[in-house]
C-alpha cells in the first residue's frame, strides 16, 4: 500500500469513528464552562467601530472608511485575546492561571461569532483537526518506520486514528488546545525533516542551517501559543535529525573532538588520503555530524528565546496550583514523590496498551501514593524503567548491528518522550496528576512501536511458516482495531454531556472526591436527590473544609424539606469559617464568599419572611458579589410586594418553594471556581512561607 493510500484510509476512519450524533450535538462539559461558556473574551459582543472621520460622506472614501473600521475591530479583538489567559482572566494579574493559549482562544472566538451558542460547529472543528493530525501522524510514521510496502505505516495511522485515549482531546471542546498544539508540532517536524533532505547538499553553510530552522521555530511559537507543551518541538526536530543521520554518541564526539593522528597523517600524505575512499567517507561523516550539531544549536537557541519571551508575558505572580490536583508531585517525602510520579508514567503506558480505565479526573486519592518499600507497585515501576533504559541503551548502542531497527526505536522514543516531557513533572510541576488529553500526541510513539512489532512478526512468520500465520496476525490486528473503535464510541458517549461523563467517571474512579461532587451535582439535575445526598455526605466526611460541597448539600436537603438539617449544617459551616486560629485567614482567603452562601441557605429555611430578609441582607453585606445572595434578595422583594408585606415587619410563615433551586445550582460552578482560587492562593502563600 502506498503512503497516500495509508493516509487516506487512516483519515477516513478517524472521521468516521468520531462521528457520533450525541457528542457532536453535546453540551459544555468539564472545563468548557471556564474556557468558553463563562469566558468573556470568547463570548463578549462584537466591538463595533465607527468609520474614521476622514471617510466623510463621499462614496469612495466611505468604502475605505468601512474597511478601516473593520481593521480597528479586528485589532480590538486581537488585543483582548492577547492580554487574557485561557480562562479569560488578564494574564499579567496575580489571579491568572498563566495558561496563555491565544491561538485556541481565537478559534473559540471565531466559532462564537459564526455560530453563537450552537456547539455543533465547535465539535466539527475538533473532528477536522483530529483528521488532519491523523494524516500528518501517518506521514511521520512512514518516515520513522521506513516501511517498504506501507503496511506498518497503515497500522500506525489506524491505531492513532482510532485509539480511545484521544477521546478527551477530540470530544471535549477544551481539548482543542491540545489538538492545535499537536497540529503545529507535527507540521514543524515534517517540514524540518523535508527541508533537511531537500537541502542536504547545501546544508553545510550557516545561512542554510538558519533557513532550515526558521519554519520549525515559527511552528514552535504557534504550538506554544496553543498549549505550553509545544515549546519542546525543537527537541523533537533534533532527535529526528539525530535518527536520520544515524548518529551515535561516539560519532558526535568525534565531530567535536577530531582525531589529531588523522590530521597529522593527512598533512603528510594528502594525495593518498584523497584516494582513500574510506577516509573520504569518514571525513564527510564528521562534517555531517558537525552541521547536525550546528542545526541543533540554532534550534536550541531559538527555543530559549521563545521561552524567555513567553515567560515575560506572565507579569506578576506565578501559576497557582492546587495540591489535591497533583498530590504525587507535591508529596513532601522524596521517596513517595519519586516513586509515585514514576508510577504515573507506567499508568499512562497502561492506558495506551489497555485503555479500559479512562476518566476525566484523577485528582486527590484517585491514584494512591507509593509511600512504603513494600508497595507491590514498585515492581511495576522498576520493570518500566528497566524496559525504558534497555530501549535507550539499544537505541544509542555503539555497535553498527541492526542500525535500521535502532533508528526506528530512536524515533519511537523521541516521539513519545519529547512531547510528554513538559507534562512529566520533571521540569515543572503540572496542574494535573494524570489526564487523557496529555497523552494525545505522545501516544504516536507507542502507535509506531506497535506497528513496527506487528510488521516484524508478520514478516517473520510469513517467511518461516507461510502466508496463513501472517493472515492470523492481521486478523488479530483487525480484532484489536474493532475493540478500540468500540471503546472510542463509549468515550464519545461519555463526553456527550456532563451526566454521562461523571457517571462513567464514578464507575472507573470511585476514589476521587472531585468525581463524587460533580456526579452528585448531575444527579441533582436529573432528579435523583437521595443518591446525590449520599455522595455529598461522603465528600463532607472526607473534606470537611470543602464549603462548595456543603452548600450543594444544603440545597439538596432544602429541596427535600429538611430545613432543620440545613440550618444545622449552615450554622456549623459559619462557625468553622469564623474560627480564629493562627493562619486561619491565610487558609480561608474566600471565607466571606463561603459565609455568604451559608447565610443564603439559612435565608431559604428561616421560618418567617423577616428572618429570611435578615439573613439575605447579611449575606449581601458579607459578600456583595455573591450571585446567590443577590438572587435571594430579589426573590424576597418580589414576594413581599406580592403579599403586600414589608420584609422588616412581617412574621408570616411561608412554604419553602423550589423555584430558585435551578438558579442556585447554576451558581455552584462559580462557587467551585472561587474555592479553587482560594486553594491556589493558599498554596502560594504556603510556598512563600517555606522560602522565608
Amino acid at each position: 500500500m502506498t503512503l497516500w493510500r495509508a493516509v487516506a484510509v487512516s483519515c477516513a476512519l478517524a472521521a468516521i469513528c468520531f462521528v457520533d450524533e450525541g457528542s457532536l450535538h453535546g453540551t459544555h462539559v468539564y472545563d468548557d464552562g471556564g474556557t468558553i461558556k463563562d469566558n468573556l473574551v470568547v463570548r463578549r459582543p462584537w466591538t463595533k467601530q465607527e468609520p474614521p472621520a476622514w471617510a466623510g460622506n463621499d462614496t469612495v472614501w466611505a468604502e475605505y472608511g468601512e474597511w478601516a473600521a473593520l481593521v480597528e475591530e479586528i485589532k480590538a479583538e486581537l488585543h483582548f485575546i492577547s492580554i487574557a489567559d485561557f480562562w479569560g482572566t488578564e494574564l499579567a494579574t496575580p489571579q491568572s492561571h498563566k495558561s496563555f493559549r491565544p491561538v485556541a482562544t481565537l478559534t473559540y472566538r471565531i466559532n462564537y461569532l459564526l455560530s453563537g451558542d450552537d456547539l455543533f460547529w465547535y465539535h466539527v472543528v475538533n473532528r477536522v483537526l483530529h483528521v488532519v493530525i491523523t494524516g500528518l501522524a501517518t506521514v511521520l510514521s512512514h518516515r520513522a518506520l521506513e516501511s517498504d510496502d506501507g503496511f506498518s505505516t497503515l497500522v500506525a495511522g489506524l491505531l492513532f486514528a482510532l485509539h480511545p485515549i484521544h477521546g478527551e482531546a477530540v470530544c471535549n471542546l477544551t481539548g482543542r488546545a491540545e489538538l492545535l498544539m499537536s497540529l503545529f508540532y507535527l507540521l514543524g517536524v515534517l517540514v524540518y525533516l523535508r527541508s533537511v533532505e531537500v537541502g542536504r547538499a547545501r546544508l553545510h553553510t550557516i545561512w542554510t542551517s538558519l533557513k532550515v530552522a526558521i519554519f520549525p521555530l515559527i511552528c514552535t511559537a504557534l504550538a506554544l501559543l496553543s498549549k505550553e507543551t509545544g515549546i519542546i518541538l525543537p527537541v523533537t526536530c533534533i532527535v529526528c535529525d539525530f535518527c536520520r543521520e544515524r548518529a551515535s554518541i561516539p560519532a558526535l564526539l568525534s565531530a567535536l573532538l577530531p582525531n589529531k593522528n588523522e590530521e597529522k597523517e593527512e598533512s603528510n600524505d594528502g594525495e593518498s588520503k584523497i584516494a582513500d575512499t574510506n577516509s573520504t567517507e569518514r571525513a564527510a561523516r564528521v562534517q555531517d555530524m558537525r552541521w547536525l550539531i550546528a542545526r541543533a544549536v540554532v534550534l536550541f537557541s531559538g527555543t530559549i528565546g521563545i521561552g524567555i519571551w513567553r515567560l515575560s508575558l506572565n507579569g506578576e505572580g506565578k501559576p497557582n496550583l492546587i495540591v489535591d490536583q497533583n498530590p504525587a508531585a507535591f508529596a513532601e517525602d522524596r521517596f513517595t514523590r519519586i516513586m509515585s510520579v514514576n508510577y504515573i508514567y507506567f499508568s499512562y503506558m497502561e492506558s495506551f496498551v489497555f485503555p479500559k480505565w479512562l476518566a476525566p479526573d484523577w485528582s486527590g486519592p484517585s491514584i494512591p501514593l507509593i509511600e512504603t518499600v513494600s508497595d507491590p507497585r514498585i515492581c511495576l515501576v522498576v520493570g518500566f524503567w528497566i524496559w525504558l533504559f534497555g530501549s535507550l541503551t539499544y537505541a544509542l548502542a555503539v555497535r553498527e548491528l541492526d542500525r535500521n531497527r535502532r533508528a526506528v526505536l530512536q524515533s519511537v522514543l523521541g516521539y513519545t518522550v519529547a512531547p510528554f516531557f513538559m507534562a512529566s513533572n520533571l521540569l515543572v510541576i503540572t496542574g494535573t496528576m494524570k489526564a487523557e488529553r496529555v497523552a494525545y500526541l505522545p501516544s504516536l510513539g507507542p502507535c509506531m512501536l506497535a506497528a513496527f512489532c506487528v510488521d516484524l512478526i508478520t514478516r517473520k512468520m510469513g517467511r518461516k511458516l507461510g502466508q496463513p500465520p501472517s493472515c492470523l496476525v492481521q486478523g488479530a490486528l483487525l480484532a484489536v482495531l474493532l475493540v478500540l473503535t468500540f471503546r472510542t464510541s463509549e468515550r464519545q458517549h461519555a463526553w456527550s454531556d456532563p451526566y454521562h461523563l461523571w457517571e462513567s467517571a464514578a464507575k472507573i474512579n470511585p476514589r476521587s472526591w472531585h468525581t463524587w461532587y460533580n456526579y452528585g451535582v448531575q444527579l441533582v439535575r436529573h432528579n435523583r436527590p437521595q443518591e446525590a445526598e449520599a455522595l455529598f455526605w461522603k465528600v463532607k466526611e472526607a473534606r470537611s473544609h470543602d464549603f462548595a460541597n456543603r452548600y450543594v448539600l444544603g440545597v439538596v436537603l432544602r429541596a427535600q424539606g429538611r430545613c432543620d438539617e440545613v440550618l444545622e449544617l449552615a450554622d456549623e459551616s459559619i462557625e468553622m469559617l469564623e474560627m480564629d486560629r493562627p493562619g486561619e485567614n491565610k487558609l480561608r482567603l474566600n471565607k466571606k464568599g463561603d459565609k455568604a452562601y451559608m447565610l443564603t441557605l439559612k435565608s431559604y429555611c428561616a421560618p418567617t419572611i423577616a428572618e429570611m430578609s435578615i439573613y439575605a441582607q447579611e449575606a449581601i453585606l458579607t459578600d456583595p458579589s455573591n450571585s446567590a445572595a443577590r438572587d435571594r434578595v430579589e426573590e424576597l422583594s418580589k414576594l413581599a410586594v406580592s403579599l403586600g408585606l414589608s420584609d422588616s415587619t412581617s412574621n408570616k410563615k411561608v412554604q419553602v418553594t423550589e423555584e430558585s433551586i435551578a438558579k442556585q445550582m447554576e451558581s455552584i460552578e462559580a462557587h467551585k471556581k472561587m474555592i479553587a482560587q482560594q486553594q491556589q492562593l493558599a498554596q502560594q502563600q504556603k510556598e512563600d512561607q517555606k522560602k522565608q
